[in-house]
């Protein structure tokens, strides 16, 4: 969906700015469109980038999840974020 994203601005010579990215994909996506000249930026939640399946398996998961938009990930997955730089 990102990928299709960002060939669209690209195309257009839009902008695009990527709500929730929860993945290393995402933030790969992302790091080439902004190397080839893109304007392409995006953002996280906290809980996008810390919570995972097994923090919340037993409590509530079910409600949490819901309520998460089924975005969580694994912990690599959460790592992947420090290395895009802020505020770019």
């Amino acid at each position: 969906m990102v990928a299709r994203d960002i060939a669209l601005a690209e195309t257009t010579g839009g902008r695009l700015h990527v709500a929730h990215a929860s993945t290393a994909g995402t933030l790969d996506l992302v790091r080439q469109a902004k190397a080839r000249g893109l304007d392409v930026t995006c953002e996280a939640t906290p809980h996008h980038l810390t919570l995972t399946d097994e923090a919340v398996l037993g409590v509530g998961a079910g409600r949490l999840r819901a309520a998460l938009h089924r975005r969580l990930r694994h912990e690599r997955q959460g790592r992947a974020a420090p290395a895009l730089p802020h505020g770019r």
